[in-house]
């Protein structure tokens, strides 16, 4: 599979609103004299809208490695947005990200479902640093392709086995004990991840690129564990919130 690594040799294409009633989603089209493009000034960090997403980062089991290589394959079900440094498209991608949680404040926020499984960092002609975060879904999230490897074959038949044995293309892994789940949500296949790719230095949201289809146990799952951190004032905020819903403990 190709890697998202890279951004086009050409100039970056500009972007306008896609006619789609309230959506924020945009549409790439051909440079217009009207506006001036983002600098294509991006070293051997090329990324094109048209290239497919590196998901071998993403902590998966094969099921949903085998859904995910068919999503971009097929390609229907993928966002793939890039934005132009005028203030109206920034306002388009950070609506964007908002509506998915994406954004900086639903990002820190104890609740949050997205984790960063990703990092890149580079810097462009003129000293532009540039960021890439490739975040997946925590329902999505596979322990034990955490603890084994990301191309796992074989998961263990039982989690409550003494010692566990797991197999990935090469190698057969063992330990003594699985890991127990940390992740704030329990586990439910979802295949939910995406690409964000931001300029820092001008605050610009370049590209979003990924599937942010959740699945309905995903939408459905409550948070179950707490991320180990120092108390902050939040964490009362979502706990009284689960006791008013009905949560037994917290």
């Amino acid at each position: 599979m190709p890697k998202l690594f890279h951004l086009c040799t050409e100039d970056l294409e500009l972007v306008t609103q896609q006619q789609q009633g309230p959506s924020e989603f945009l549409n790439i089209t051909k440079p217009s004299a009207s506006l001036d493009p983002i600098e294509a000034q991006w070293g051997k960090h090329q990324l094109g809208p048209s290239r497919e997403l590196n998901t071998k980062h993403l902590y998966c089991n094969a099921d949903q490695r085998s859904a995910i290589d068919e999503i971009h394959r097929s390609g229907l079900q993928v966002e793939s947005l890039q934005y132009h440094a005028s203030p109206e498209s920034q306002s388009h991608a950070r609506q964007f990200l908002n509506k998915h949680s994406l954004d900086a404040d639903s990002l820190r926020m104890l609740e949050s479902r997205w984790s960063i499984q990703d990092t890149r960092r580079w810097q462009r002609k003129g000293g532009v640093q540039i960021r890439r975060h490739l975040f997946q879904c925590m329902c999505g999230y596979d322990t034990n392709a955490r603890q084994f490897g990301r191309r796992l074959h074989d998961l263990p038949s039982a989690a409550d086995e003494p010692s566990i044995s797991v197999t990935t293309r090469d190698v057969t892994f063992k330990a003594d004990r699985q890991w127990q789940r940390k992740a704030a949500y329990d586990f439910t296949g979802c295949l939910a991840h995406v690409d964000v790719t931001y300029n820092d230095t001008e605050s610009l949201i370049l590209r979003i690129v990924g599937y942010l289809q959740h699945n309905e146990a995903c939408l459905q799952a409550t948070m179950k564990r707490f991320p180990s951190i120092p108390l902050h004032e939040h964490v009362y905020e979502v706990a009284l919130r689960q006791l008013r819903h009905g949560a037994g403990y917290v």
